[in-house]
């Protein structure tokens, strides 16, 4: 690592104060989980060699005009112009490194499971529905997204900003356990057909009709219903297409 932490705090600097809160900064192991911390924050000093190395120490919370640490080189009453105090982000050559893992991810993620959620809106419901439904659908996903947005700063400071994702990456979880046990699958199926994946045996039976002296049968098991398309080759109806399930 680029940082390296000093835990001994040899240093006349400390001799102002001490304690509990000097002790609980100083057991974080890298600059980063010092400055995730809201009680902490990095001391940094750059040698001349690029090293960084420095403190984690305690947050001056008395101090409105300016970020300092309690004690220590970057303290408001005696500071060391030789360092640098962090007390929101860590500087590193790898700042760059997150822009472009979450640019790939958009990338891809924008070309696979991003569009499903609007294709099965415009798929599952009958005609007479689809707008209402799809309005409806649309507006609770943005009412969630402006929940996420509202309360993950709050979120980050009870559970810490991994708590946060690993909250999220549950409700993931548990998003996907539900669509793969009751979402069903559409693949070869037209508008007509998915409306029978969504009803009782006996809605479909009302749904459904015969003719006489079908030709030229096309089968699609729909949920363990078999679809059959039937076309009538009757001089005046040549042309017409009914459905016919099979009980």
């Amino acid at each position: 690592s680029a940082t390296n932490l000093i835990y001994k705090y040899n240093d006349p600097y400390f001799n102002i104060t001490g304690g509990d809160e000097v002790n609980h900064c100083a057991s974080f192991s890298n600059c980063d989980f010092c400055v995730t911390d809201e009680r902490c924050g990095f001391c940094e000093y750059v040698a001349e060699d690029g090293t960084k190395t420095g403190f984690c120490l305690p947050f001056d919370g008395s101090n409105d005009t300016a970020a300092f640490s309690g004690t220590g080189p970057c303290n408001f009453i005696s500071p060391n112009p030789d360092y640098e105090w962090e007390d929101g982000s860590c500087v590193t050559p790898l700042t760059i490194l997150p822009i472009i893992i979450m640019f790939i991810y958009l990338c891809f993620f924008s070309i696979g499971f991003a569009p499903i959620p609007w294709t099965l809106n415009a798929e599952f419901y009958p005609l007479w529905a689809r707008s209402t439904c799809a309005s409806i659908a649309t507006a609770f996903n943005w009412i969630f997204n402006l929940l996420v947005s509202l309360t993950f700063l709050s979120l980050s400071q009870a559970v810490t900003k991994y708590g946060a994702f690993f909250i999220y990456a549950g409700f993931t979880v548990i998003a996907l356990i539900v669509i793969w046990f009751y979402v069903p699958e559409t693949m070869g199926l037209n508008i007509e057909e998915i409306e029978f994946l969504f009803m009782s045996e006996e809605e479909r039976k009302k749904h459904t009709h015969k003719v006489e002296d079908p030709v030229d049968v096309k089968n699609h098991d729909v949920d363990g219903f078999v679809i059959y398309d039937k076309i009538d080759r009757s001089p005046s109806k040549r042309s017409n297409t009914v459905r016919d399930v099979d009980f």
